[in-house]
């Protein structure tokens, strides 16, 4: 459904279809398996669409199993599929595996179409809440119990955490804005998700 929805698109249609010298650029953020690569790509080649399809998954080890996937291996040795080590929260420069080229911000070879699938939720959050109609800011606290140890981490078990709200500065913008919009209460802001995105608009120009 996905892989038809991106080609019913009329502006991936008029990306990738009315300017076949610039490929469209797909971008995978946590591309998980693998399967919705394979997929889609099989799709956009099938309907004569120019482009080049990016798995990325912050572990380097994930990516080094795509390379050695065979079907994903197929695609990748056709010309179509790339792979990429790279933060979802920030997608900047990404050093393509196969083909040894960078996409650099602004200077894609194409249009780009980036897909995060179950993806925003797993990227940081801030803890806020409304108490009086005045913010707070979540604090996670950590602390070590025993003797200092240098500058190795402590132990799991000698850790101790606590979380507590505390004042927070003057809302500004966009959190002024939504602030006034809600009762009193804790809620969180998805601010690894506003992140991708301020990246991904630099990514593609």
């Amino acid at each position: 459904q996905l892989a038809q929805h991106l080609l019913d698109d009329d502006d991936t249609l008029a990306a990738g279809l009315r300017t076949p010298a610039q490929p469209l650029c797909v971008l995978d953020l946590g591309a998980g398996g693998g399967r919705l690569a394979a997929l889609l790509c099989e799709r956009l080649s099938m309907a004569g669409v120019r482009y080049q399809y990016v798995m990325t998954d912050l572990a380097a080890a994930n990516v080094a199993a795509w390379q050695r996937h065979p079907r994903l291996k197929g695609l990748a040795d056709a010309g179509v599929l790339d792979f990429a080590v790279a933060d979802a929260g920030r997608p900047e420069a990404l050093g393509l595996v196969t083909q040894g080229a960078v996409w650099e911000p602004g200077a894609l070879p194409g249009p780009l179409v980036a897909i995060g699938c179950y993806l925003f939720d797993t990227l940081p959050h801030s803890a806020w809440r409304k108490r009086g109609g005045v913010l707070e800011a979540g604090r996670v606290t950590l602390s070590t119990r025993g003797d200092a140890i240098g500058l190795e981490p402590p132990p799991l078990e000698r850790v101790d955490w606590d979380f507590s709200f505390v004042s927070a500065p003057k809302p500004r913008g966009f959190m002024r804005g939504y602030a006034q919009t809600l009762s009193d209460g804790p809620f969180l802001v998805p601010v690894g998700a506003f992140a991708c995105l301020q990246a991904l608009a630099r990514l593609g120009g």
